[in-house]
Parts: C-alpha cells; sequence; structure tokens
C-alpha cells in the first residue's frame, strides 16, 4: 500500500496536481478515480522514469445503442473527473479521443 501511495504522490508531483488530492480511492469508495489515476502514474512512469516518449490517448466511444452517450456528457464527465482529482486545465502527453460507437 506505501508504495502505491508514493508512486501516485510522485505521479501528482509530476502533473502540478496539490498533494491534498486524493487519488488512491481507498479513503472514499464512492468516488473511487484509482483506476484513472493509475493510468497517470503509469505514463510518468514511462517518460519521467524510464523515458519513453509515451501518452496516454482516452478513447470515448458515443452513442452506444447499450447507453447512449453524446460527446458534451463524455467531456462534462471527463472534466468533472479532472476537478476530482484536482489536475491542471491543460497539462502534457494526455489526450482525449471521441469516436461514435457505430460509424
Amino acid at each position: 500500500m506505501a508504495l502505491i501511495r508514493n508512486s501516485l504522490n510522485k505521479a501528482k508531483s509530476w502533473f502540478g496536481v496539490p498533494d491534498s488530492a486524493i487519488w488512491t480511492g481507498f479513503e472514499n469508495q464512492t468516488q473511487c478515480l484509482y483506476q484513472y489515476a493509475n493510468r497517470l502514474a503509469h505514463l510518468f512512469f514511462l517518460r519521467a522514469v524510464v523515458n519513453v516518449p509515451a501518452y496516454l490517448v482516452n478513447i470515448y466511444f458515443t452513442d452506444d445503442p447499450y447507453r447512449r452517450t453524446s460527446e458534451h456528457e463524455w467531456r462534462k464527465a471527463v472534466s468533472a473527473m479532472h476537478g476530482e482529482l484536482k489536475l491542471p486545465v491543460q497539462f502534457q502527453f494526455v489526450a482525449d479521443v471521441f469516436l461514435p460507437a457505430k460509424p
């Protein structure tokens, strides 16, 4: 557990996130964003520790027949997630792509 917290804290610092931001999700299971935070931590590791020119590309599918979600709804949710993780408005090496579920 200490190793996970330490790794996430290093990633938070690299992204310019305040120490007060909770990235583990262990403290509040109802708002657990650990999976996304873990992806950011992997990006930090690849770029800053082992010097691999990596990028994180998140793909969001719109208008899926199972659960229709518009691009606007996705962008709103992503913005809320970034706010919860206290990420800066602009940060490098991460991109969001919105594609229709059915072309």
